[in-house]
Protein backbone atom coordinates (compact mmCIF):
# COMPACT_ATOMS: atom_id res chain seq x y z
CA UNK A 1 0.00 0.00 0.00
CA UNK A 2 3.24 2.51 0.76
CA UNK A 3 4.35 2.11 -2.95
CA UNK A 4 1.20 3.04 -4.43
CA UNK A 5 1.27 6.25 -1.80
CA UNK A 6 5.25 6.85 -2.64
CA UNK A 7 3.83 6.82 -6.72
CA UNK A 8 0.66 9.32 -6.37
CA UNK A 9 2.92 11.59 -4.08
CA UNK A 10 5.51 11.95 -7.08
CA UNK A 11 3.11 12.02 -9.16
CA UNK A 12 0.95 14.75 -7.47
CA UNK A 13 4.26 16.71 -6.68
CA UNK A 14 4.83 18.03 -10.65
CA UNK A 15 2.75 21.68 -12.23
CA UNK A 16 0.53 19.43 -14.16
CA UNK A 17 -2.72 20.17 -12.81
CA UNK A 18 -4.41 17.32 -14.19
CA UNK A 19 -2.10 14.75 -12.84
CA UNK A 20 -2.38 15.92 -9.51
CA UNK A 21 -6.60 15.53 -9.99
CA UNK A 22 -5.96 12.04 -11.17
CA UNK A 23 -3.45 11.06 -7.83
CA UNK A 24 -6.56 12.93 -5.58
CA UNK A 25 -9.23 10.49 -7.25
CA UNK A 26 -7.01 7.31 -6.98
CA UNK A 27 -6.45 8.59 -3.53
CA UNK A 28 -10.04 9.19 -2.47
CA UNK A 29 -11.03 6.17 -4.21
CA UNK A 30 -8.82 3.61 -2.32
CA UNK A 31 -10.04 5.53 0.64
CA UNK A 32 -13.74 5.48 -0.13
CA UNK A 33 -13.48 1.75 -0.69
CA UNK A 34 -11.74 0.83 2.31
CA UNK A 35 -12.94 3.41 4.92
CA UNK A 36 -16.36 4.35 3.32
CA UNK A 37 -17.34 7.95 3.18
CA UNK A 38 -17.84 9.29 6.65
CA UNK A 39 -14.57 7.95 8.09
CA UNK A 40 -12.67 8.69 4.83
CA UNK A 41 -10.85 12.11 5.84
CA UNK A 42 -10.04 14.85 3.00
CA UNK A 43 -6.68 15.62 4.85
CA UNK A 44 -5.86 11.69 4.57
CA UNK A 45 -6.81 11.87 0.88
CA UNK A 46 -4.79 15.10 0.04
CA UNK A 47 -1.19 13.22 2.18
CA UNK A 48 -2.29 9.69 0.06
CA UNK A 49 -2.15 12.22 -3.03
CA UNK A 50 1.14 14.20 -2.23
CA UNK A 51 -0.72 17.53 -2.45
CA UNK A 52 -2.29 19.43 0.26
CA UNK A 53 -5.95 19.34 1.53
CA UNK A 54 -6.93 22.99 0.08
CA UNK A 55 -5.46 21.99 -3.49
CA UNK A 56 -8.37 18.95 -3.12
CA UNK A 57 -11.04 21.86 -2.16
CA UNK A 58 -9.70 23.82 -4.88
CA UNK A 59 -10.51 21.33 -7.72
CA UNK A 60 -13.53 19.09 -6.14
CA UNK A 61 -15.00 21.90 -3.40
CA UNK A 62 -16.40 19.74 -0.81
CA UNK A 63 -15.57 15.48 0.40
CA UNK A 64 -19.39 15.61 -1.26
CA UNK A 65 -17.55 17.02 -4.44
CA UNK A 66 -15.07 14.81 -4.77
CA UNK A 67 -17.52 11.69 -4.60
CA UNK A 68 -19.25 12.80 -7.47
CA UNK A 69 -16.13 13.50 -9.42
CA UNK A 70 -14.69 9.83 -8.53
CA UNK A 71 -18.16 8.47 -9.28
CA UNK A 72 -18.10 10.23 -12.46
CA UNK A 73 -14.76 8.94 -13.86
CA UNK A 74 -16.15 5.32 -12.88
CA UNK A 75 -19.10 6.34 -15.26
CA UNK A 76 -16.75 7.55 -17.99
CA UNK A 77 -14.71 4.15 -17.97
CA UNK A 78 -18.04 2.34 -17.82
CA UNK A 79 -19.30 4.30 -21.08
CA UNK A 80 -16.33 4.09 -22.76
CA UNK A 81 -15.74 0.14 -22.27
CA UNK A 82 -20.03 -0.90 -22.81
CA UNK A 83 -21.03 1.55 -25.64
CA UNK A 84 -19.18 0.23 -28.25
CA UNK A 85 -21.62 -2.95 -27.92
CA UNK A 86 -24.53 -0.80 -28.90
CA UNK A 87 -22.90 0.86 -32.15
CA UNK A 88 -25.77 -1.01 -34.76
CA UNK A 89 -28.50 -0.13 -31.81
CA UNK A 90 -29.24 0.18 -27.79
CA UNK A 91 -29.64 -3.74 -27.00
CA UNK A 92 -31.28 -2.64 -23.09
CA UNK A 93 -31.36 -6.23 -22.05
CA UNK A 94 -27.42 -6.28 -22.83
CA UNK A 95 -27.20 -2.33 -21.15
CA UNK A 96 -28.84 -3.08 -18.18
CA UNK A 97 -27.27 -6.03 -17.21
CA UNK A 98 -23.79 -4.22 -17.75
CA UNK A 99 -25.25 -1.70 -15.47
CA UNK A 100 -25.93 -4.38 -12.73
CA UNK A 101 -23.00 -5.82 -13.02
CA UNK A 102 -20.73 -3.31 -12.82
CA UNK A 103 -22.23 -1.54 -10.05
CA UNK A 104 -22.65 -4.36 -7.97
CA UNK A 105 -19.02 -5.35 -8.52
CA UNK A 106 -17.93 -2.17 -7.93
CA UNK A 107 -16.05 -1.93 -4.57
CA UNK A 108 -16.06 1.59 -3.44
CA UNK A 109 -20.32 1.87 -4.92
CA UNK A 110 -21.18 -1.14 -2.76
CA UNK A 111 -19.11 -0.45 0.33
CA UNK A 112 -21.34 2.96 0.25
CA UNK A 113 -24.18 2.25 -0.78
CA UNK A 114 -24.24 -0.76 2.28
CA UNK A 115 -23.41 2.43 4.45
CA UNK A 116 -27.17 3.19 3.81
CA UNK A 117 -26.61 7.24 3.74
CA UNK A 118 -29.52 8.49 1.17
CA UNK A 119 -27.23 11.46 0.77
CA UNK A 120 -24.26 9.81 -0.21
CA UNK A 121 -26.21 7.09 -2.34
CA UNK A 122 -27.55 10.41 -4.11
CA UNK A 123 -24.07 11.74 -4.96
CA UNK A 124 -23.14 8.99 -6.48
CA UNK A 125 -26.29 8.22 -8.79
CA UNK A 126 -25.06 12.21 -9.65
CA UNK A 127 -22.14 11.36 -10.51
CA UNK A 128 -22.71 8.43 -13.22
CA UNK A 129 -25.78 10.08 -14.28
CA UNK A 130 -23.79 13.51 -16.40
CA UNK A 131 -21.63 9.90 -18.05
CA UNK A 132 -24.69 7.97 -18.80
CA UNK A 133 -27.39 10.17 -19.49
CA UNK A 134 -25.00 12.07 -22.14
CA UNK A 135 -24.04 8.57 -23.89
CA UNK A 136 -27.95 7.23 -23.62
CA UNK A 137 -29.30 10.37 -25.57
CA UNK A 138 -26.59 10.37 -28.08
CA UNK A 139 -27.42 6.70 -28.60
CA UNK A 140 -31.01 7.92 -28.77
CA UNK A 141 -30.75 10.23 -31.56
CA UNK A 142 -29.02 7.35 -33.79
CA UNK A 143 -32.40 5.09 -32.04
CA UNK A 144 -34.99 8.34 -33.66
CA UNK A 145 -33.31 8.16 -37.01
CA UNK A 146 -33.55 4.07 -37.54
CA UNK A 147 -37.32 4.95 -35.80
CA UNK A 148 -36.69 2.67 -32.91
CA UNK A 149 -37.17 5.55 -30.88
CA UNK A 150 -40.49 7.81 -30.34
CA UNK A 151 -40.07 11.30 -31.27
CA UNK A 152 -38.63 14.02 -28.36
CA UNK A 153 -35.82 15.23 -26.39
CA UNK A 154 -33.67 12.47 -26.47
CA UNK A 155 -31.67 14.23 -23.20
CA UNK A 156 -34.97 13.75 -21.24
CA UNK A 157 -35.97 10.35 -22.46
CA UNK A 158 -32.42 9.42 -21.02
CA UNK A 159 -32.94 11.09 -17.88
CA UNK A 160 -35.97 9.35 -17.52
CA UNK A 161 -34.20 6.11 -18.04
CA UNK A 162 -31.48 6.49 -15.80
CA UNK A 163 -34.23 7.68 -13.04
CA UNK A 164 -35.85 3.87 -13.77
CA UNK A 165 -32.45 2.66 -13.54
CA UNK A 166 -31.68 4.30 -9.84
CA UNK A 167 -34.56 3.12 -8.59
CA UNK A 168 -34.04 -0.11 -9.83
CA UNK A 169 -30.68 -0.54 -8.20
CA UNK A 170 -31.80 0.97 -5.07
CA UNK A 171 -34.75 -1.86 -5.03
CA UNK A 172 -32.23 -4.70 -5.72
CA UNK A 173 -30.19 -3.60 -3.64
CA UNK A 174 -32.52 -2.99 -0.52
CA UNK A 175 -33.47 -6.78 -0.74
CA UNK A 176 -31.13 -8.59 -3.62
CA UNK A 177 -32.58 -11.86 -2.21
CA UNK A 178 -36.68 -10.88 -3.40
CA UNK A 179 -35.12 -9.16 -6.51
CA UNK A 180 -31.57 -10.71 -7.52
CA UNK A 181 -29.85 -9.29 -10.06
CA UNK A 182 -30.24 -11.04 -13.12
CA UNK A 183 -34.28 -10.53 -12.28
CA UNK A 184 -34.02 -6.79 -11.64
CA UNK A 185 -31.91 -6.41 -14.85
CA UNK A 186 -34.59 -7.77 -17.22
CA UNK A 187 -37.48 -5.88 -15.66
CA UNK A 188 -35.15 -2.63 -15.76
CA UNK A 189 -34.43 -3.36 -19.42
CA UNK A 190 -38.03 -3.79 -20.34
CA UNK A 191 -39.17 -0.80 -18.59
CA UNK A 192 -36.23 1.69 -20.08
CA UNK A 193 -37.17 0.15 -23.51
CA UNK A 194 -40.49 0.85 -23.30
CA UNK A 195 -40.20 4.79 -22.31
CA UNK A 196 -38.84 5.17 -25.40
CA UNK A 197 -40.71 2.84 -28.08
CA UNK A 198 -42.30 4.55 -31.03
Amino acid sequence: MEAWKATLRGVARTRNPRAKRDAILTAARAAFESDGFEKSSTAQIADNAGVSEGIVFHHFGSKHGLLEACAHADAVDFIEREMPYHSAGLDYDRLAKAIFDWVTSDRMARRLWSEGDHRVVGVLRRGWQRAIVAAVSAALLIEQRKGRCREGDTQLFASMQFAVVGEALIAHFAQPHSLPRPEAAAITARAVAALVAP
